[in-house]
């Protein structure tokens, strides 16, 4: 603070220093941001070539309020990936899924997050190194932790014996 200048002074002149570091910070985030997209295969906001930009996640599905009919269509892909895609290429990981496996919520959130993370990581239209090593990361620590914690929350369930 120079002399003749009051705290009230000061304080605007370091509230206005701020405001510029934020508008630079923000402009900072924009540019990142489109370099991301980029790198992710998008375009700039409001832009669409029309041409496929691979898998994108959809939102997870509210297990503990779906009932009923909104109950068994978030459960429809699930069935679908795991007789199409995880019990044909997942050997004795996919053994460990236990057949009441659409009664346990935690199966049914773990099946979203690894049918999910399997679509994106698979059903892209390029792979790169690094979608690589996502893959080979899925398979060898996501996969099997997985398989594990399904096949225990299923572990003398009252399921077991039922149709």
């Amino acid at each position: 603070m120079t002399a003749g200048e009051g705290p009230q002074d000061f304080t605007l002149l370091r509230l206005a220093e701020l405001t510029d570091r934020l508008a630079e910070a923000e402009q900072q985030l924009a540019a990142h941001a489109e370099i991301l997209d980029a790198v992710d295969g998008e375009l700039p906001a409001g832009e669409d070539d029309g041409a496929a930009k691979g898998y994108r996640p959809k939102p997870a599905p509210r297990w503990w309020h779906l009932q009923g009919a909104e109950h068994e269509e978030a459960i429809a892909p699930l069935r679908a990936w795991v007789a199409d895609i995880y019990r044909p290429l997942y050997g004795h990981l996919a053994a460990l899924l236990p057949d009441c496996w659409e009664h346990h919520l935690l199966i049914l959130a773990t099946l979203d997050w690894l049918s999910e993370t399997w679509c994106c990581l698979y059903l892209q239209p390029k792979r790169s190194a690094a979608a690589l090593g996502s893959q080979a990361e899925w398979q060898t620590r996501y996969l099997p932790a997985a398989a594990e914690q399904m096949h225990r929350d299923a572990t003398n369930c009252d399921h077991r014996g039922r149709p």
